[in-house]
């Protein structure tokens, strides 16, 4: 669904799930090897893609489908696979997924999947002896019976969640609680049908259809951009309505909480791409003698060419972000100092690694310890986070992925077969593993020098847009094997100190 997936079925033996970049994702079939090295059958076959061999029958056989595939189709949003198997019963066995929602985002703590019934979160990874923790905030049964299937996720800077299904909202705030949050009117609940959502801070926006209390929408489909505090979702506790005049395509906050993006087709065919500044005026607390009151302050629109539809993702630059990237070629790559050493002056692009059991090789270090251009620390840090951002990034279908000026709507592009993109958001400056003429070491990052992490066929790349200049044209550094596209741990996020955190498929016999 989406085209993020392809799952396909052998008739002799086994089914397997790969992602848009190749990753396996699933395999049903026992791998070959010793010691936990995973080596497919069609790599010892010479990497053919033809069914492979069958498994002989055995009564204790613990592999799932040993008999062959004979129909396979993906569930409503793509949180189940039905197999059919080719047996003479025609078992149905049902495979389930959790899926990553976002395309993308800034770096965090905290990183989640959504399932069928269930967020599933995964943190850690800040350290080199910080360990991974998954934990499973299961939704109210309640919920999911009415709002099945679930649609929508967005996970808060503060480890806030927010879950939206094909009618209503459930939202869970970060820290110890274990608590989701519904609405009390089950009426209101039926109502909300969220084509999008995010966080502003403590206030969760929601993009919806308007249903007038008739029931009848009269000459059309009427949207608006809803916000409501995390601790009360009621019609009288919303913030600010502000109407749209379309569905959008793509609504994002940036790391601050402070501004919000909304990608909307416009009449004329093309996409309209707005930047709102919020805040608000009150007391945000159930105890406030007055209710508060929100604002969305458009602050920078753009149209520009392209069909609003094939748009994936959108995501507001930091202005720490914003730099020389428009100096460099249409790859976005950089040259490798000539004498293959690293340092100051080894600006290329890097890889970074990532493996199931997050292996971590970068070293955090806060903003104020920098010298010279972090001088000024977090005071420098909140007054820009003030400023209106001036760029934003759009990861079009097919993995194109262009950078929007507003001031003017000139969009150029920056990258190619890009999966997903991350964003550093300046809280913390990492220090990232390079290498080049087969040297390895560390680049220190610096102020104002903040990285783009994308990902797609050829693995995790990290792209420097403030070091470009105009001869700084090139083929990337050749990549450390270890540095590679994995080929069966997939990435769903990037902590703070720089991980690369990734799941890959665990078979459990029973």
């Amino acid at each position: 669904p989406g085209g993020r997936s392809l799952a396909a079925g052998w008739r002799r033996r086994g089914c397997a799930v790969w992602s848009a970049s190749g990753c396996r994702l699933m395999c049903t079939i026992r791998q070959l090897g010793v010691g936990g090295a995973s080596v497919a059958w069609g790599e010892v076959n010479g990497g053919s893609a033809a069914s492979p061999p069958p498994q002989a029958a055995s009564a204790d056989s613990c592999e799932a489908l040993d008999g062959g595939v004979a129909d396979l189709t993906w569930g409503p949003e793509g949180f189940d696979l039905l197999v059919v198997e080719a047996t003479k019963d025609a078992a149905l066995v049902q495979l389930s997924f959790a899926k990553w929602c976002a395309g993308g985002g800034t770096l965090g703590a905290a990183h989640a999947l959504l399932g069928a019934d269930r967020v599933i979160e995964v943190s850690g990874a800040g350290g080199e002896t910080e360990a991974l923790a998954v934990r499973h905030h299961v939704l109210p049964a309640a919920f999911v019976a009415q709002a099945w299937p679930m649609r929508l996720m967005a996970a808060g800077g503060d480890g806030d969640l927010a879950v939206a299904g094909a009618c209503g909202l459930a939202v869970r705030r970060g820290g110890s609680s274990t608590r989701w949050r519904l609405f009390g009117d089950a009426a209101q609940e039926r109502e909300l049908r969220a084509e999008a959502i995010a966080w502003l801070g403590p206030v969760i926006a929601v993009a919806c259809r308007q249903v007038p209390s008739g029931g009848n929408s009269g000459d059309g489909k009427r949207y608006e951009v809803r916000l409501y505090p995390r601790f009360h979702l009621d019609a009288r506790s919303v913030l600010l309505r502000l109407p749209l005049a379309a569905a959008p395509v793509a609504m994002e906050a940036d790391a601050t909480g402070r501004f919000l993006l909304l990608a909307t087709p416009a009449e004329d065919g093309r996409t309209r791409v707005a930047v709102y500044r919020f805040t608000v005026s009150g007391e945000l607390s159930p105890a406030a003698p007055k209710p508060a009151r929100g604002e969305l302050e458009r602050i920078a629109s753009a149209q520009l060419d392209g069909d609003a539809g094939a748009l994936c993702a959108a995501y507001i630059m930091p202005r720490t972000l914003v730099g020389g990237a428009a100096a460099n070629g249409a790859d976005g790559a950089r040259t490798p100092p000539s004498d293959g050493k690293l340092g100051e002056s080894g600006r290329f692009k890097a890889f970074a690694s990532f493996s199931e059991n997050a292996r971590v090789h970068t070293s955090p270090r806060r903003a104020a310890s920098v010298p010279s251009s972090a001088e000024g620390g977090d005071d420098a840090a909140e007054a820009e986070s003030e400023l209106p951002p001036t760029h934003c990034l759009l990861l079009w279908e097919g993995g194109r992925l262009c950078e929007l000026r507003l001031s003017d709507g000139v969009s150029r592009r920056v990258a190619s077969d890009v999966e997903s993109v991350w964003l550093s958001d300046g809280g913390l400056l990492p220090r990232v593993r390079v290498r080049a003429g087969g040297a390895t070491g560390v680049l220190p990052v610096a102020a104002g020098d903040m990285p783009w992490w994308l990902y797609g066929p050829g693995g995790m790349q990290v792209y420097f847009p403030a070091q470009g200049t105009e001869g700084d044209k090139g083929a990337p550094a050749a990549p450390d094997a270890e540095l590679e596209f994995d080929r069966e741990v997939y990435p769903v996020g990037v902590s703070i100190g720089g991980a690369v955190v990734g799941v890959c498929q665990r078979t459990v016999a029973t």
